[in-house]
């Protein structure tokens, strides 16, 4: 371990000062007041394109290229600047028929009573994540409507991960914590700059101004991303195998492989000063005209899913969980998903995985988001009255239903193939609420 300075704190526990190695960043070599070397290569150019091939104003082509710098996230930085610093020490007992532990000192390191460390620690050489972002999008004007198809990619580097240094490499050797290669130490978590990532997506993209009462604009996305670390932790843990990283990367589970959402907004084209009933009289017009219809609707596929087992340590390295053997796709036939969940069938197959054997010497075969949850379709709708009071002021009555058709959507199932549940789905999100206001707006 190495401490900032050049010299050793002198408020250190001390059984801990006297079993740590720990020396200062003097003798290191490293930076003495970060103990991190400066990222100078931070030179983020772009360049954008926009042409009218037709000549007209009707039809637009648009691209761009953009390098991007990401600095450190504030959590991840605090682990590299100042105190307090702790760390976890663990105490083994060997014989729990003697008492050991007494005071005054009760975790004085004795030969019966050994405690190891469990730190966290980062790169000292810890690039600043890097986004290379690129689009091509072709729009034009149809009947009053924007239509935008757009091809987007993005390619990002040094993402920030976490391996454990005393993370044993597989073998066809038993577990055995003295063989670990720090065995002063537990887990020994080292967060270093080197994941990556990259996404494609095809966008389809439509927008309509208010005109004759409707707006409403369109997204949808098709879209594939892989990467080998987790794009929403800060510094996630290699999942499996950290020293053969190459097999850890997959789908993203963070990325939906489709997704359409749409919102609207419709004026009820009667009361007056409306295209029908626009003579209608101002009393009847307070109930009946005026009413408005809007609405946001998402429409998603299912999230990526990984297969996991427990309770086997098939690489001999004290990781009793994992991805197992896949001897099939594991996916059953989507379109069917619906059924099998109303006839409380598993959505995924059993039978496409194995549990592996224990000391075999090497991890299951398994990749990671090979399986593909339940999907989900929300409408959330709004039934809106409006009264105009003055010129610049009106009074709204607002009826919204949130999950307006009370659709089940599924949440994922349990992926321990060791389960008897694996693969059932046995809870859904909120079913239909509804909410009523005024609003004022002046």
């Amino acid at each position: 371990m190495v401490t900032a300075g050049s010299t050793i704190p002198s408020d250190l526990v001390p059984s801990v000062a006297a079993t740590l190695p720990i020396i200062t960043a003097a003798e290191a070599g490293l930076p003495q007041r970060s103990l991190m070397y400066t990222d100078t290569n931070n030179w983020n150019p772009r360049i954008g394109l926009a042409i009218r091939p037709l000549g007209d104003t009707t039809t637009v082509v648009r691209m761009g290229y953009g390098l991007y710098t990401q600095f450190w996230p504030g959590m991840l930085a605090l682990n590299a600047t100042g105190g307090p610093w702790q760390s976890t020490e663990s105490f083994f007992i060997e014989d729990p028929t003697k008492p050991i532990i007494q005071f005054p000192n009760p975790f004085q390191t004795t030969s019966t009573f050994s405690g190891v460390q469990s730190i966290r620690g980062l790169s000292p050489r810890f690039p600043n994540e890097r986004t290379h972002q690129w689009n091509l999008s072709v729009g034009r004007q149809i009947l009053g409507i924007a239509l935008d198809i757009g091809y987007v990619g993005t390619r990002a580097l040094n993402i920030p991960y976490t391996e454990n240094l005393n993370l044993l490499r597989p073998s066809t050797v038993p577990f055995s914590a003295a063989n670990r290669p720090y065995p002063r130490f537990n887990s020994t978590d080292y967060v270093q700059a080197g994941g990556s990532s990259i996404y494609h997506g095809l966008t389809i993209q439509a927008d309509r101004r208010m005109a004759s009462g409707v707006w409403f604009n369109i997204n949808y996305t098709l879209a594939k991303a892989l990467t080998d670390a987790d794009l929403l932790s800060y510094a996630g843990t290699i999942q499996q195998n950290q020293y053969a990283r190459y097999l850890e990367r997959a789908d993203d589970q963070n990325i939906r492989r489709q997704q359409l959402r749409f919102s609207y907004v419709i004026d009820i084209p009667y009361g007056r000063g409306k295209r029908f009933g626009s003579t209608i009289a101002r009393p009847l017009d307070f109930f009946i005209g005026g009413w408005q219809l809007a609405g946001i609707t998402t429409m998603l596929t299912g999230r990526r899913l990984s297969p996991a087992y427990s309770n086997a340590d098939p690489a001999g390295t004290g990781q009793v969980s994992g991805r197992p053997d896949r001897i099939a796709d594991g996916n059953l036939d989507s379109s069917k998903m619906g059924d099998r969940i109303r006839a409380h069938l598993p959505i995924f197959d059993p039978a496409a995985f194995v549990v592996p054997a224990s000391n075999r010497g090497y991890y299951g075969n398994s990749a990671r988001f090979i399986l593909t949850g339940p999907g989900s379709i929300v409408w959330n709708t709004g039934i809106h009255k409006n009264w105009a009071l003055t010129e610049g002021s009106r009074l709204q009555f607002r009826w919204e239903l949130f999950n307006a058709f009370n659709r089940a959507n599924f949440n994922n199932p349990t992926t321990d193939i060791q389960s008897g549940s694996f693969g059932l789905v046995t809870t859904a999100g909120a079913g239909r609420s509804m909410l009523f206001g005024l609003r004022l707006d002046y």
